[in-house]
């Protein structure tokens, strides 16, 4: 139960539950690693004849059965994958991923590994194995594997993409201020990155995960600043919101409820962009200001609320006029 309220914490959960980025890959762009970050020495890694093959194909259920029909064929006399081309093993193993048949894929990628340590496949492969285990949820043998990719392949971007995955696997394994740390780090460390906007927002949650909030203050300033003006700095601008009504900081979450008020919120809740939208808001701010005891202004920002069968803030704005009085119990009716 939230301090000096009479709402569930389970009523409120949509607004407070963590975006966790990590749990997606995030978009990503051509970003190099900076001129002035710290790398690791990487292994010297041969060409192959051709670029590596993409992890997730569209794999057809046609394309599964024709690269098991050739496996069965070409298996050694110990029962492992034939010998193959490395760009083969990477084109059998991702379209083994990409129908989630993950042992059969990591079998290419470790077969590739061992047999051809130096080719370009190679820091591919290992995110492959990582990242299969993550799906499956193991994340204590994935770790190792991004562990790896970061500290021997940092200059390339499966080195950075370990680098990161460390921090989201840590936090599935209830490590949060490691996770924190580790996201904090890849940001200053790659601020060029394909994941840096992502690393930015997921030490906001990692910290305030960890219990550190003055520490998830620092990164939401951090991120407001770096991204000011960008999609980034509204979202950073919501998770002080959560952070101030899960804390019972009314008036801080009033101020933040007003200043993403003058942004330019979706009506409604998207899948990209904004992790917010404008009914959310709006009844975040009312409920902040009923704790504040400002029960006028409250029942005010309530009834601004449309009620409609889809709005799920609507509904629990209706809910709350009605424990207001008489008078907001009638505008609730109404």
């Amino acid at each position: 139960m939230l301090t000096n309220a009479t709402l569930t914490l389970s009523t409120l959960l949509p607004a407070l539950a963590l975006g966790l980025a990590c749990l997606a890959p995030a978009p990503s762009n051509t970003a190099n690693a900076p001129a002035d970050a710290t790398l690791s020495s990487s292994p010297t890694l041969s060409e192959s004849s051709a670029d590596p093959v993409a992890l997730d194909p569209q794999a057809s259920d046609s394309a599964l059965v024709e690269v098991r029909r050739l496996d069965r064929q070409g298996r050694t006399s110990s029962g492992e994958v034939g010998v193959l081309a490395p760009q083969e093993h990477m084109r059998r193993a991702a379209i083994y991923h990409g129908n989630r048949a993950f042992e059969e894929a990591r079998a290419h990628w470790t077969a590739l590994i061992a047999r051809h340590p130096r080719d370009a496949n190679v820091p591919a492969a290992i995110f492959g194995i990582g990242r299969s285990l993550y799906q499956e949820r193991r994340y204590d043998e994935a770790l190792p594997f991004f562990e790896r990719l970061g500290r021997d392949f940092i200059d390339q971007k499966e080195g950075r993409e370990g680098y990161y995955y460390v921090a989201a696997t840590v936090l599935r394994l209830g490590r949060p201020a490691e996770a924190a740390a580790r996201y904090s780090e890849y940001a200053v460390k790659f601020p060029a990155g394909e994941r840096v906007e992502a690393a930015y927002l997921n030490a906001v949650d990692s910290w305030r995960e960890a219990g550190r909030n003055g520490d998830a203050i620092d990164w939401i300033g951090r991120t407001r600043e770096r991204y000011r003006h960008k999609v980034a700095d509204t979202n950073a601008l919501f998770a002080r919101l959560r952070l101030d009504v899960a804390a019972s900081d009314w008036p801080s979450a009033v101020r933040a409820a007003d200043e993403l008020r003058a942004k330019q919120l979706p009506a409604v809740f998207q899948l990209t962009g904004a992790q917010t939208f404008q009914s959310e808001v709006a009844y975040l701010r009312a409920f902040s200001l009923e704790n504040s005891k400002q029960r006028d202004q409250a029942a005010a920002a309530y009834q601004s609320i449309t009620d409609r069968a889809s709005s799920y803030y609507g509904w629990l704005a209706t809910e709350r006029l009605r424990k207001l009085g008489d008078a907001a119990r009638r505008a609730a009716d109404a």
